[in-house]
């Protein structure tokens, strides 16, 4: 219990340091679109949830449909303060899994800490650019891709049918990756 004590501390003291810093926190999270309502919201069911999250604010320049697998951010890790950025796939295939978290600049937030419509537009212009498709057009079990996208990104393979496949990524520097495979196949890495 001391332990959780002790982390419980030293992410306050992080956490605190970033507000102060002018950055926020956000935590993205997997959704599915249960309806899209009008006025830019969406009921979601979010990580798997059987429970429909109502009014989910969204961007407002995507055209999101039931069954629409999304991004849920919950801005400064707080469930009370999420929006939907964006889709997380191509078609009917999904390019993305798992949670996380990391710190971005924001320009200001309102009065009450939550994040001005202006600022999450700020967010949706960040994530767009941070992704990066990479071909292997001839099939090799080893890929190595130079994103240049100065960090370390999620990543998701589909061979050249679309099924997601799984290999072994070794992150060589911010900008470059290898990923080695069990058998040779060409396809798509999708890195965000």
């Amino acid at each position: 219990m001391e332990q959780d004590k002790f982390i419980h501390i030293i992410q306050n003291i992080v956490e605190n340091y970033i507000t102060k810093k002018g950055l926020f926190i956000h935590e993205w999270h997997l959704g599915l679109v249960s309806t899209v309502n009008i006025g830019n919201t969406l009921d979601v069911y979010i990580d798997g949830n059987t429970v429909v999250t109502p009014n989910v604010p969204c961007n407002p320049n995507y055209d999101f449909v039931v069954g629409d697998y999304v991004w849920v951010q919950y801005v400064n890790r707080k469930s009370s303060n999420i929006f939907i950025p964006s889709r997380r796939s191509i078609g009917d295939k999904r390019i993305a899994t798992g949670t996380g978290s990391e710190s971005i600049p924001l320009a200001s937030e309102t009065t009450d800490g939550l994040m001005s419509s202006t600022d999450y537009t700020k967010l949706e212009s960040i994530k767009l650019t941070n992704t990066y498709t990479f071909t292997q057009l001839s099939p090799a079990m080893i890929w190595t891709i130079t994103h240049n996208l100065n960090t370390y990104p999620s990543v998701t393979i589909v061979d050249s049918a679309g099924s997601q496949v799984v290999g072994d990524i070794s992150y060589v520097s911010i900008n470059q990756i290898t990923i080695t495979f069990t058998t040779t196949f060409a396809g798509k890495a999708y890195l965000n």
